[in-house]
């Protein structure tokens, strides 16, 4: 008679159930044969215009590092990974997975522009009635002692970049075998990786967590001083990003202005994103001066007009 447990129908998972079951970190080194058909397929994706960045070495760090981490490889080199002076590090988007994927629960009890809380949770002691996990937070004022304030993604994205550190900073400390060997991007020296992936948050913190806020006490503000992006002088030369002493102005500054006065952010911050994909602001700008001016779609870059 077999002694093969079975599922019953509409049977549920017990709660933390991890959507696979972690394996264990290991690294096997491919045969000679396999590891120059994988120096060619790495050469042949490096050709590709995303990945040319990377090149066939870096298209290899991230290969091995998502086989070693058993991680699906294309999400890895799309984003959930990054190089940066030859270290692999994880996007805070793939960490969050991770969390979730080996059974745990990162749970956000407060998420502004000046802090983040997160509630940790063990899958393997959801039957232990006195364990409480661990409640982290980490702010503003931490950041910039760290001095992560100077950096673009931090003036930019304060609410994402501080998610992301409080989720790495909790999950070193409660659920340390997700970070075996693994480098988180936005923490090395220098790397502002994190600016290009926007973590995967809810808009608001949750409202179910267990824990009661009253223990969590409120912070004094502290306010992020904006500064222009690399390259931000180029940038507006190129494209003519100056106002007049008389008022007047090119449309693609005008379109900056409306832009910086629908989002109620500050012409730089507009400017400083727009830096960051240049191609999409160029595809925006075109789609609003065919909008506002119809009757003549030409080049603007010379052309001066009254606000």
């Amino acid at each position: 008679m077999s002694s093969v447990p079975t599922i019953k129908q509409n049977q549920q998972p017990a709660p933390y159930a991890p959507i696979h079951a972690p394996s264990k970190m290991f690294f096997s080194m491919p045969s000679a044969q396999e590891m120059q058909q994988l120096i060619d397929f790495c050469k042949v994706m490096a050709t590709a215009p995303f990945y040319q960045k990377l090149g066939p070495g870096g298209v290899m760090a991230i290969y091995l590092t998502a086989k070693e981490h058993n991680l699906p490889f294309m999400a890895c080199l799309n984003g959930g990974m990054h190089t940066f002076d030859g270290k692999v590090s994880f996007s805070a988007q793939l960490i969050n997975a991770m969390i979730i994927n080996a059974g745990h629960k990162a749970d956000i009890i407060e998420l502004t522009e000046q802090r983040c809380v997160i509630h940790f949770k063990r899958g393997d002691r959801r039957n232990d009635a006195e364990y409480k996990g661990l409640v982290y937070e980490y702010n503003i004022k931490q950041a910039e002692k760290a001095g992560y304030l100077k950096k673009t993604n931090w003036q930019t994205s304060p609410k994402d970049m501080l998610f992301s550190r409080c989720l790495t900073g909790g999950g070193r400390k409660h659920v340390p075998e997700v970070f075996v060997g693994v480098l988180v991007s936005g923490e090395l020296i220098g790397d502002d990786s994190d600016s290009n992936i926007i973590p995967d948050i809810p808009l608001e913190a949750t409202n179910h967590s267990p824990i009661s806020n009253e223990s969590v006490k409120p912070i004094e503000p502290v306010k992020i001083e904006l500064q222009p992006s690399e390259g931000y002088a180029e940038f507006v030369e190129k494209h003519g990003l100056v106002k007049n002493n008389d008022g007047t102005m090119n449309r693609k500054m005008e379109f900056v202005t409306k832009s910086a006065e629908k989002t109620n952010m500050p012409e730089m911050k507009v400017i400083n994103f727009a830096i960051k994909n240049e191609a999409d602001f160029e595809k925006k700008f075109k789609k609003w001066e065919m909008e506002n001016f119809p009757e003549k779609p030409t080049s603007m870059d010379e052309l001066l007009i009254e606000e």
